[in-house]
């Protein structure tokens, strides 16, 4: 038995990218609202029907095909750096992916992450990139127990996609002229200020259920994302 694709396999593969960068392509130039199926298959010359056997519904291409991109932008540019603290490693993946939404715009970026809701489509695939690359940074991070929420891989890798996704949901919901409220920091934090601001339990001596968050002032070393003057997520 041959493990490499067969000839039907592969046309099926490239017949499924052409649709995914025809969709991008044309949700670029119009809109997402204004952008049919059929103009979709009229722009790559096949039948409805092979679209449909590809996606099954328009939320499904523009969640595919925007992911699809940031995936091929990320491995053009994304250079692993394990002898880096984990911190920056996760810095750098997530500012260059936020780098790639920042490009595609917010109108884009809603109707991706819309569209994943309504169509329920599971991102996390090994042979993702992001998630490649992520998964490897948040497994050495628990290996090394840089992570102090003691949380599994799972449960961190979990913590750092929510993390992402809500603050790129937040972003891509504010004005044009807010942008600068958002950004990403890594490092440590003055945490007898943020006493004095929030409380003496707030942060990473914060407490749920009479049991401690973080394990001492070392949670805020991986990745905060911050907005001055508001609020600051640590991991």
């Amino acid at each position: 038995m041959s493990l490499s694709p067969t000839a039907r396999e592969l046309k099926a593969a490239q017949t499924c990218a052409n649709l995914s960068e025809a969709a991008i392509t044309l949700f670029r130039e119009h809109g997402v609202e204004r952008v049919t199926i059929d103009d979709i298959c009229a722009r790559c010359g096949v039948t409805k029907g092979a679209f449909y056997h590809h996606f099954p519904s328009k939320d499904h291409i523009i969640t595919y095909a925007v992911n699809h991109e940031m995936d091929s932008y990320i491995k053009e540019r994304f250079r692993p750096q394990p002898n880096r603290p984990v911190c920056e490693q996760l810095l750098a993946l997530q500012t260059l992916s936020f780098s790639y939404f920042r490009r595609l715009g917010k109108a884009m970026t809603r109707y991706s992450y819309e569209g994943q809701i309504r169509s329920q489509i599971e991102l996390k695939r090994p042979e993702r990139p992001y998630v490649y690359h992520l998964s490897q940074i948040v497994s050495e991070g628990v290996e090394k127990k840089q992570f102090r929420s003691r949380l599994d891989f799972e449960n961190c890798y979990m913590m750092n996609i929510i993390l992402y996704t809500g603050f790129l949901f937040k972003w891509a919901s504010v004005p044009q002229e807010q942008d600068g409220l958002y950004q990403f920091t890594c490092g440590r934090h003055d945490h007898n200020r943020r006493r004095r601001r929030y409380g003496k339990n707030s942060g990473c001596r914060g407490r749920r259920d009479g049991k401690r968050l973080f394990d001492g002032c070392g949670a805020c070393r991986i990745l905060s994302l911050r907005r001055p003057g508001g609020i600051e997520i640590i991991l």
